[in-house]
């Protein structure tokens, strides 16, 4: 996985709560993102595959990102 976006803070780039990874897919024309449409303290991590450029719909409702990142592992 690797971090593509935060909540901002003061702080500095990337400094505050990841809300969107990056994930590689099983190809190299598939590719997953896995975002928090939840807060701090309900997180929601739903999943998005893209092929050959083509997204389909936002699915699951995971608790963290290392739950949803096993849900693509799977796939």
């Amino acid at each position: 996985m690797r971090p593509t976006m935060w909540v901002a803070t003061y702080e500095g780039f990337g400094t505050g709560r990841v809300i969107k990874y990056d994930v590689a897919g099983h190809t190299p024309d598939e590719k997953y993102l896995i975002a928090d449409f939840g807060g701090p303290s309900w997180p929601w991590w739903r999943v998005l595959q893209v092929k050959y450029g083509i997204s389909g719909e936002w699915t699951g409702k995971f608790g963290s990102a290392d739950a949803a990142l096993a849900f693509v592992s799977g796939a």
